[in-house]
């Protein structure tokens, strides 16, 4: 029952960037402690990128960071692999102290904070949400490069490629069920949509919380057997396809829960 609780609680990406013991917490993060620091003259003004390293999992990170008033910026968080693109957020700096402050609603608030570099092109720190503090490095990067990798298609083994071409051929389309977890319902969502190539891209939504596109790693179809790998929840199906070509029955697992779901093709 607490692993059912666990999910409802996590299962809702926006709000979500670390599974774990305190991530509901919605305590108010500390202000910046600027004693003492030595103003920078580079601005934080562009777009940061990192990779958040968390128990079991890493996300890919940005912050776009745009010009404000005065020492406080306007910002937005893009969490590529949940999904979650242009999330509201704020920042701060004093000299070579920035804060970025993101409210993740249901999770809570979530901080950076970190210290820039003389040169103004890194900014070394730690994330904070919940519990949890986490070390984090953002760079200042090119935006749209780093948008075009993070969202580049997985590299595929030829297995792999072969089972997602067969799932791009049979199973394009959207696919619903619901999650009961833990008492609630949860709806769910799969939408796979086929490729120029003859291969398929898939994106999973939680319509009860939210309905922000995460995109599934994985879409496999292995003569009756189905997978939608979702690494940006640590989720993931397996599920057994109707050779009617109406019905996924399957498990859905993420981190301690396993949860029947049957997916039916709307």
């Amino acid at each position: 029952m607490r692993a059912m609780r666990d999910l409802t609680r996590a299962f809702l990406i926006v709000a979500t960037l670390w599974m774990g013991s305190g991530c509901g917490r919605k305590d108010q993060p500390d202000p910046i402690k600027t004693a003492g620091t030595a103003k920078s003259t580079a601005s934080i003004v562009g777009y940061w990128s990192g990779d958040l390293a968390v128990p079991g999992n890493s996300f890919r990170l940005g912050f776009d960071v745009l010009p404000g008033d005065g020492p406080q910026f306007k910002a937005a968080l893009d969490s590529f692999d949940q999904g979650l693109r242009d999330w509201p957020a704020t920042a701060i700096q004093e000299g070579d102290q920035v804060v970025l402050d993101v409210d993740l609603k249901q999770s809570g608030l979530a901080k950076f904070e970190g210290q820039l570099s003389a040169d103004g092109q890194t900014l070394e720190g730690n994330w904070r949400q919940g519990a949890g503090t986490f070390p984090l490095t953002l760079e200042l990067s090119d935006k749209a490069q780093v948008i075009k990798e993070a969202t580049a298609p997985a590299a595929l083994s030829p297995d792999e490629l072969a089972q997602n071409k067969a799932a791009a051929s049979s199973l394009s389309g959207t696919w619903a069920g619901a999650l009961n977890a833990g008492g609630k319902e949860l709806r769910i969502e799969f939408s796979i949509t086929p490729n120029p190539d003859g291969t398929c891209s898939t994106a999973m939504k939680s319509l009860d919380q939210g309905g922000a596109a995460i995109p599934v790693k994985l879409t496999l179809l292995d003569q009756s057997e189905v997978t939608f790998d979702v690494p940006g929840i640590r989720g993931k199906f397996v599920g057994t396809y109707d050779a009617g070509g109406k019905i996924m029955d399957g498990l859905w697992t993420q981190g301690p829960a396993n949860l029947p779901l049957v997916l039916e093709k709307k």
